[in-house]
Formats: C-alpha cells, sequence, structure tokens
C-alpha cells in the first residue's frame, strides 16, 4: 500500500471504531484517495482483514512513521472523528492510543 492506501486504511479503521461509517466519514476518507480504484483496493483490503489483523498493520505503521507523520496522522483522525460531531467512547480511547505513539 502506498501512503495515500495506508492513511486511507487508518482513517477507515477510525471511523470504524464505532461500527458504523457515516456517508460524511466516507467522503473524507475518499478525499484522501486519487481515484475510485483505489478507494475500492482499500476498502477491499480492510474488509478482508480482521481486526487484530487491522490492528497489527496500523501499529506497524505508525511505529515506523516519524514524530512528524504520527503527528499528521493524529491530526487526520481527529479531524474524521468530528466530521459527525460526536465522539464515541471508543473514538475518544483510539486517539489516546494513537497520542501515546
Amino acid at each position: 500500500m502506498n501512503k495515500q492506501e495506508m492513511l486511507a486504511y487508518l482513517l477507515l479503521y477510525a471511523a470504524n471504531i464505532d461500527a458504523h461509517i457515516d456517508a460524511e466519514e466516507k467522503k473524507i476518507i475518499r478525499q484522501k484517495l486519487s481515484s475510485k480504484e483505489e478507494w475500492k483496493k482499500v476498502r477491499q483490503v480492510f474488509e478482508d482483514d480482521s481486526d487484530p489483523v487491522r490492528t497489527e498493520k496500523i501499529t506497524y505503521w505508525i511505529e515506523n512513521a516519524s514524530e512528524e507523520q504520527k503527528k499528521d496522522l493524529l491530526v487526520e483522525v481527529k479531524k474524521l472523528m468530528q466530521a459527525d460531531g460526536d465522539f464515541s467512547v471508543a473514538e475518544n480511547y483510539l486517539l489516546k492510543l494513537l497520542g501515546h505513539f
């Protein structure tokens, strides 16, 4: 996966953390990708992965990112979570975890 696709995967994970991806969240994620084909690819990989595999991939990407990249990822996740105007308990927990990397 390229950088854009990894970001979209992480955002899909964040959007799905409360078991629902709304239209605004989907729109934000799709804007991070350059084509509809990339969206389909990322979505398919995400759906095919189990939750432990998703967590493992995301942890690996974050652990291997620079400090600046980690800050950028956190900003992107926060923007996404603000899209529905509500932070669930699960979303807040994910933000705390991302902030500790």
